[in-house]
Order: structure tokens, then C-alpha cells, then sequence
């Protein structure tokens, strides 16, 4: 169980640095024509876990989309807030009155005593205005809750932008610990294979002088030959989660890392008790952050009722004016008209159209408050799983540091029994194969706990830095 859980974190760490092997293979010839000066991709970057953390916060891609939508808000503020400035624009028109407009003048009165109707034309073939127009909303109740909007998701996005750094931080711990968990599994398949050799050149000089068999030469040679094998893998899978964490940090896939870092389990951290898990969830960013969608919501339910208000606006247009037959501009006669006014807008019936915008508003604040409410059982739920594994993985790596001693001792009291004639073979070859297999357990032990106590961390966050 232990160790499906320690390849199941392995290989969500280590699958998307396949694609960047695959990707970086293609590419061999194209790299090296990049700009990036070669004799520093040779050149080891030396890395502990914090250095890590502050490259991914600075290159990641999204981190990145994350500030963009910060700038986004600002943006979308200025915009709201740029409708309660008053509003310019100025307008030039020509128009070509092919046939003049006609006024017509009923018969019989004092201005056309005839029995028949008579039409006037009106106007010149020419007509040129240039203006100015300006208007000022005066009261608005939807540019009020906007500008509250605007604001809100602003606070919105900054907490959705703290949260996915905080996501991104666990995940480049994992992948870093990732990487110190293959460093000390080639370490333990390295040492294998070195007691296997040193094993089989023992059994080869007993069997080259007689006092060994054939068959102990074979069991040793077959020994050295299946720990080889081993090691390629575990220098492979190092490779991998190296190119891992440099995706997530953002070097190229061909700049050497020197990891500075143990996998060595101190004290668990204190966890807190059930009457804080409340405060815990709380303080969650990501709860943070959908409390403030659910507060934008609601000022969304507040800007649909206001479609039931007036709006009073000022308006005031002033026209440069000129009509002529010819299009001669300079001998034209203009003219100039100001007018100015109030505009008062009053909703009075739109088929019941806002009161379903209303009520769809108020559908998904609903909606929010559930989605929320789930989250929070999830998070609960991480919380008391990171709180278990933690104990237990502390536990479990504790009890293998005894074993892992016991088993070198082992180790060497069936090589010194073997030497003297009194042992076996197979207990030499027991004995190597119990101590590798105990210090990788221990290795995993150690990976676990420390997987276990960066989504702690991540899931906590917001509490130890308030």
C-alpha cells in the first residue's frame, strides 16, 4: 500500500517530464543553436528547495496568467469607473440632398388661400455640421454596484493568484523531494552493485583456487548481473524527475542541477487539534477566494434589481452648421446651435425580463454557496488524510532507521561467516538483498513524509501567515 501510494506520487511528478524527453530528443539539433550559451547549461546549478520555489514563482507559466488576471481587475476598475466621468465626442457629417426634403401646406388657410395643397422645398444640396457632444450620468444605480464589482473581483483574482502560487509551491517541493528520493534509490542500487561485484570477485578467486564451486560462481555471477539492470533504472528515473522539476522551475531541459538537499525526517510538525480544522478551512486561500466570488455574486443579484431604477442623465451638443448648392466650403454661411437638457430614463416594462435576470443571478450566488460548501468538505478531508499520512509515514520511517542499521550489520556478519568457510552464499546474497530492499522502503518512507507535509503546508497555509 505504502509504496503504490509512493509510485502514485512518483508518477504524477514524473509523467509530464516523459513528453519533455521525447520533446528534447526531437529537438537535439535545434538546441544547439539556441541563444542560451552552452557552457552554462554544463554548468551545474546548484539548488536547494528554496531557490526552487523562487524560480517557479518567477517562471512559471502559471503564475504568470495568474498576474495577468490581477491586471486584468485593474483594469476592468478603471473601465467601470471611467462611465461616471463625463462622456465627449465630437461628429463631422456631410450630406448630398440629392432630391430636397418638401413641405407641404394645406389649401385654404391664410399661408395657401388655393383650393390645392402646395410644397416647398427645403434645404440646399449641400449640408456640412461639425459638433460636439457631451453627456454625464447623474444617477445610476448599476454604475454603482459596478464599480463594487469591479473591485470585488479584483480581490477575486489576487486571492485566486495566491492560491495557485500555493499550488505551485507544493508541487515543486514534491518534484524536488522527487529528486532527492532517486538520488538516494541510484545510491542504494549503486551500493548493490557493489556488493555484488566485490561478492562475486571473492567467490571467482575461491573458485580459481579450488575451494569454491561452480554452481557459487554462477548464483554470484547471476547476482551482479540482475543488479546492473537495477541501477540503470533508478539513474533513468532520476533523470526523469530532474527534467521534472525543471519543468516545473522553468531551465531548460539541458542545464545540469546539483540538488542540495536530505531526505532526513525530523520531528513531525505540530498538527492542529479538531476545534481548529474550522479556522483552518476559513483561512483557506482558495475558500478565500470563492467567499469573494460568492460576494460578487451577490453585488451581480443587486445590479439586476437596479434595472428597476431610473437613470437621470445630462446631455449638452453644440453643432458648427453650414448649407450651400455649390462646394465652394470657403464661401459657406455657418452657423451655430447649443442646446443642453436632462434625460430621465424610466423603466416601465420590458416583458418581466429583468425579474428572470434577477432570479438567474440569484441562482448562481446559490450555486456558488454550494460549490463552496464542497470544496470545504474536500478540504476537511485533505486535512485529516495529510494529518495521517504524515503520522504514519513518520512512524514507518522511523522503524525502517532501526532496520536499516540491522541490515548492514547483517550484512557483514554474513560476509565475515561466509570468508571463515562457516556461512553460505545464500546468506550473503540474503542479507544484500534485505538491505537494499530496507533502505529504499526507508528512501519512500522518507518521500512520503515529505509529500504528505507539503500539501499540509499547502492546505495550511494561510493560517501560519496570518
Amino acid at each position: 500500500m505504502h509504496r503504490n501510494r509512493s509510485k502514485k506520487h512518483l508518477l504524477n511528478s514524473l509523467l509530464p517530464a516523459v513528453f519533455m524527453l521525447f520533446a528534447a530528443s526531437a529537438c537535439t539539433l535545434h538546441a544547439q543553436e539556441t541563444h542560451t550559451p552552452q557552457s552554462t547549461i554544463q554548468t551545474p546549478v546548484k539548488l536547494t528547495l528554496p531557490d526552487a520555489i523562487s524560480l517557479a514563482l518567477e517562471h512559471n507559466r502559471d503564475v504568470q496568467v495568474a498576474a495577468k488576471d490581477i491586471d486584468d481587475a485593474e483594469a476592468r476598475i478603471k473601465e467601470v469607473y471611467g462611465r461616471a466621468y463625463p462622456q465627449l465626442n465630437g461628429n463631422v457629417s456631410y450630406t448630398r440632398n440629392i432630391e430636397l426634403p418638401v413641405l407641404f401646406i394645406p389649401p385654404n388657410t391664410p399661408f395657401n388661400p388655393s383650393p390645392k395643397a402646395q410644397k416647398f422645398e427645403m434645404g440646399l444640396k449641400n449640408d456640412v455640421v461639425a459638433g460636439v457632444s457631451a453627456s454625464q450620468v447623474l444617477f445610476d444605480p448599476q454604475l454603482n454596484t459596478g464599480i463594487q464589482i469591479a473591485k470585488r473581483y479584483r480581490n477575486y483574482a489576487e486571492l485566486s493568484s495566491d492560491s495557485k502560487q500555493e499550488e505551485i509551491v507544493r508541487d515543486v517541493k514534491i518534484a524536488f523531494y522527487a529528486v532527492l528520493l532517486s538520488e538516494r534509490l541510484v545510491d542504494v542500487a549503486r551500493q548493490s552493485v557493489e556488493l555484488a561485484q566485490a561478492h562475486y570477485d571473492n567467490i571467482k578467486a575461491h573458485y580459481d583456487q579450488g575451494t569454491a564451486a561452480e554452481f557459487d560462481l554462477l548464483r554470484a555471477e547471476v547476482q551482479l548481473a540482475n543488479a546492473r539492470p537495477q541501477l540503470s533504472r533508478q539513474e533513468n528515473g532520476l533523470a526523469l524527475s530532474k527534467d521534472n522539476l525543471k519543468l516545473k522551475i522553468g531551465l531548460e531541459p539541458q542545464q545540469q542541477l546539483d540538488i542540495i538537499g536530505n531526505l532526513a525526517v525530523e520531528a513531525a510538525p505540530e498538527t492542529d487539534t479538531e476545534s481548529d480544522i474550522d479556522n483552518l478551512i476559513a483561512s483557506n486561500t482558495m475558500i478565500r477566494a470563492l467567499k469573494a466570488q460568492e460576494a460578487m455574486l451577490e453585488k451581480n443579484i443587486s445590479i439586476e434589481n437596479a434595472a428597476y431604477f431610473p437613470v437621470l442623465s445630462a446631455f449638452a451638443n453644440y453643432n458648427y452648421q453650414a448649407q450651400d448648392n455649390s462646394l465652394n466650403i470657403g464661401d459657406y454661411e455657418w452657423v451655430n446651435t447649443f442646446m443642453a437638457g436632462l434625460t430621465l430614463s424610466v423603466p416601465l416594462f420590458n416583458g418581466f425580463q429583468t425579474k428572470h435576470r434577477v432570479a438567474q443571478a440569484r441562482i448562481g450566488m446559490d450555486r456558488a454557496v454550494l460549490s463552496r460548501m464542497q470544496i470545504e468538505d474536500g478540504i476537511r478531508l485533505a486535512l485529516d488524510q495529510a494529518k495521517l499520512d504524515l503520522k504514519e509515514a513518520k512512524e514507518r520511517y522511523d522503524a525502517l532507521a532501526q532496520s536499516v542499521g540491522q541490515a548492514h550489520r547483517a550484512v557483514d556478519i554474513a560476509d565475515v561467516r561466509f570468508r571463515s568457510g562457516v556461512g553460505t552464499q545464500l546468506e550473503v546474497l540474503d542479507s544484500q538483498t534485505a538491505l537494499a530492499q530496507t533502505e529504499s522502503e526507508q528512501a519512500l518512507a522518507a518521500f512520503d513524509y515529505f509529500a504528505a507535509l507539503a500539501e499540509w503546508e499547502k492546505l495550511t497555509s494561510s493560517m501560519r501567515e496570518n
